[in-house]
Order: C-alpha cells, then sequence, then structure tokens
C-alpha cells in the first residue's frame, strides 16, 4: 500500500527512495496527534520527523476524501527533500519559492501558506517548497523550480490533480448532503399538505355524515379516506427510507470530516 501511495502521488524513482527511505507509515487520526505536534491553528494529514526520519500519513477511509493521501505522501517527501538540501540550495530555491509566493500565482499556494506565516521564516519557507510542489502546478512555476522538482516527480499533475478532486469532493458531499435535507424539507411539508387537504378533511366530513346521519354519503367517504390513507402511507414509506439515507451519509461525512479537520465546525446541518 505504502509503495503504491509513492507511484500514485506521481513520485519518479528518486523521488519513491526519499519516501521510502524515511519510514513512512499510514496512521488514524489519534496516532498522528500524538506523533505531530502541532499549531492547533493548522490542520495536519501528516507529518515528517526529521530527528527520527519519519513519516507519518493520515490513512483516509472515506473514499471521496481519500486523495488527500496522494498529496500527503508529495507534502511530507519534499519535507525530507529539504531537510537533505544543503545550505546554499535551500537559500537559492527558497528565494525563489518566496517570489512565487508573494507573485500570488496559485490561489492554492496563497491559501494553504497562510496559517504558516507567523512560523519562523525558516519554517514558513520549509513549508512553502512543500506546498508548492505538491499542490502547484508546473506551468505556473519558473524554470528553476520546475527543474527542482521533476528531479522528484514523473508526474506532479497527479498530486496536484488529487488536492484539486480532495477540495471538490468536499464541497460536493456537502451540497449532497444540504441538498438531501432540503428535499427532506419538502417531502415532510408534502406530507402535512397531503394529510390536511386528503385525509383531515375527509375525516371532517364523515363526522358531518354521523351528525346527520348520511350512512350512503359517509361510507363514500370512508373509502375515500381509506384510499388515500394508503397513498399517504406509501409517501411516509418513501420519507423515511430518504431519512435513513440521508442520516447515513451526513453521520459518514461528519465522521470523515472530524477526523481530517479536527475542531473545525462541521459544515452540514446540525452537526456538533
Amino acid at each position: 500500500e505504502i509503495k503504491e501511495a509513492g507511484r500514485d502521488a506521481g513520485l519518479n524513482m528518486h523521488g519513491q527512495a526519499v519516501f521510502l527511505s524515511n519510514n513512512p507509515e499510514f496512521v488514524d487520526a489519534d496516532t498522528l496527534a500524538s506523533n505531530c505536534p502541532h499549531d492547533d491553528e493548522i490542520i495536519e494529514f501528516g507529518c515528517y520527523l526529521p530527528s527520527s526520519h519519519k513519516i507519518y500519513i493520515l490513512q483516509i477511509n472515506d473514499d471521496q476524501l481519500k486523495p488527500t493521501e496522494l498529496t500527503s505522501v508529495a507534502h511530507e517527501t519534499l519535507h525530507a527533500v529539504w531537510n537533505d538540501m544543503s545550505y546554499d540550495d535551500r537559500t537559492a530555491i527558497g528565494g525563489e519559492l518566496t517570489m512565487l509566493y508573494d507573485s500570488k500565482t496559485s490561489d492554492a499556494l496563497t491559501n494553504d501558506a497562510k496559517p504558516y506565516q507567523k512560523e519562523d521564516a525558516t519554517v514558513f519557507v520549509n513549508e512553502l517548497h512543500s506546498l508548492a510542489g505538491s499542490e502547484v502546478d508546473l506551468s505556473e512555476m519558473p524554470n528553476s523550480l520546475r527543474e527542482h522538482f521533476s528531479k522528484y516527480f514523473s508526474d506532479q499533475d497527479k498530486t496536484v490533480q488529487a488536492n484539486i478532486d480532495f477540495n471538490q469532493n468536499i464541497d460536493s458531499e456537502i451540497a449532497n448532503i444540504k441538498s438531501q435535507r432540503d428535499q427532506l424539507d419538502t417531502e415532510s411539508k408534502n406530507l402535512d399538505d397531503f394529510q390536511a387537504a386528503h385525509l383531515d378533511s375527509i375525516k371532517a366530513y364523515m363526522q358531518q355524515n354521523i351528525y346527520y346521519g348520511d350512512i350512503a354519503t359517509y361510507n363514500k367517504n370512508v373509502d375515500a379516506y381509506n384510499h388515500n390513507r394508503e397513498i399517504y402511507n406509501d409517501m411516509v414509506a418513501t420519507y423515511n427510507t430518504n431519512v435513513s439515507s440521508y442520516n447515513s451519509a451526513r453521520q459518514s461525512f461528519i465522521d470523515a470530516y472530524s477526523a481530517l479537520f479536527p475542531g473545525k465546525v462541521i459544515p452540514v446541518p446540525d452537526a456538533n
């Protein structure tokens, strides 16, 4: 699985060698949190520990959100690359990365680097190196950076696209859950309206029929009531099935989102 992740992240043989030589491991959120100390404002999907030459990657179980594993593989591998670079190379590449960031050419880099701005300058440029290599298309980089990252990637588009897919899939799941909720609200209103128009109203007529002793009309209304009751029961069964489907999809997303973004407000209805 680990070897496959290195290939799927678009790393070439050199990049895969760096990744594998740092003892990568897929772990759950609690293990990641205990082994990777970080600022609470920064969301971590992995970490690289230079002291032990160890890479941790958060294991993602939700298929729609799984692409972030590949971005994390590339991101943490590039931290290991940075750790092994000479001072002169870090200075040269760091200058290029800072200019790329300041140019605001890439929205992904601009947005994802913001939490690291308050860090020490050396930490910030280290993060720029991993963010740029794993999230910024090579076409948006100067030649010097393209040449640098091409040393470690055979297909850098894979990790860039994985990051795009990850963010789009989150937005898509949120929109789908909210759409399901809106549909349930509509169905609930339709049930209330149907009950009022086709059940409660007939009940009222039936009571009048009994009051005036109109048995023939009463019997007709009973037939109409029973017919409408069957329709209503079918509507309720469909509604309950849709509620169950909604609750399952919503809870699955909440579990995945809370593991990925601990402490953040979960952007779906009634989520705690």
